[in-house]
């Protein structure tokens, strides 16, 4: 059946049916990011932009320091590598097995040469140490010729190992990682102390003094208590000004409110008296002032 657009039916489960739409019921699953305060979000924010800086600046920084150690690493193994090749110039000419293992044995104490062989002129290893399976890391392998007169009389294969390098980045980046939290720590406590401050505490001051209620009168309460050169100090003194515009139209509104309600009582008195002269006028003879 037709029903008119304000109409009501009734179905017999006792749920009703109106022939106007109803607006949609507003939905309460608002996302909780949206109902966070200025000052979490402004700090979600800045927190968010400080980690993704200070990443992306770490992650440079480290590539870079990786790659300067690295540097560094190969050049202290290039120089180990000349200093042992010309200190086994005479043991190697010499065919001075003994000394050649004993020279390579002090080496690898230091625990950061890992491997060392002294090939001589034919091809024969004279010396060797590997100490390869006892360390972590990558080995940086040297090839040295050993030369006398500007002869090659051998070779010298040295591995130098990165455990230290890797040891040492580590380090480094736990370093940094640390220094990280706390400037994002110390810049996120300024920042919500000069947010609350400056901006979160206006704004409630402002709030407060718009939330109160009207005077007897129906005027405005107050004035907001903020004197800052800044926009929420504008919007301060516009509000300001506005406030005694409208308390001052609404004293001369109820001025003239008061004088028409006088003026009505008046007017209500007088016809009260008019009305009984008319009433006494009614029920009495005119001619010998008696009641009819």
């Amino acid at each position: 059946t037709h029903t008119p657009a304000d109409s009501t039916a009734t179905c017999a489960c006792g749920c009703y049916i109106e022939g106007r739409r109803r607006p949609p019921v507003p939905t309460q699953n608002k996302s909780k990011l949206l109902q966070l305060g200025v000052r979490q979000k402004v700090l979600l924010i800045l927190l968010g932009v400080l980690l993704v800086a200070l990443t992306a600046s770490s992650w440079l920084i480290l590539r870079d320091l990786e790659q300067r150690t690295l540097t560094g690493m190969q050049q202290r193994g290039a120089d180990i590598a000349r200093y042992v090749s010309q200190s086994m110039v005479y043991s190697v000419v010499g065919y001075d097995y003994h000394a050649a293992q004993l020279l390579l044995d002090e080496i690898g104490r230091s625990g950061e040469v890992v491997y060392a062989r002294v090939i001589g002129s034919r091809g024969n290893v004279m010396a060797e140490i590997d100490h390869r399976e006892r360390h972590r890391g990558e080995v940086l392998m040297f090839e040295r010729d050993i030369v006398l007169d500007n002869h090659t009389i051998g070779k010298l294969v040295l591995g130098v190992t990165t455990e230290r390098l890797a040891r040492e980045l580590a380090e480094q980046k736990a370093s940094l990682i640390q220094g990280q939290v706390l400037v994002i720590f110390m810049i996120a406590l300024v920042e919500f102390l000069a947010l609350s401050f400056f901006i979160v505490r206006p704004i409630t001051i402002m709030s407060r003094v718009l939330g109160e209620d009207l005077e007897q009168g129906g005027a405005l309460p107050r004035d907001i208590p903020i004197r800052s050169r800044d926009e929420l100090g504008d919007v301060a003194r516009q509000f300001n000004r506005l406030r005694a515009a409208l308390n001052d139209a609404h004293g001369r509104l109820q001025t003239k409110v008061e004088s028409a309600d006088e003026e009505l009582r008046r007017q209500a008195s007088e016809m009260a008296k008019m009305n009984e002269e008319l009433a006494r006028l009614s029920v009495t003879d005119p001619l010998t002032n008696l009641p009819n």
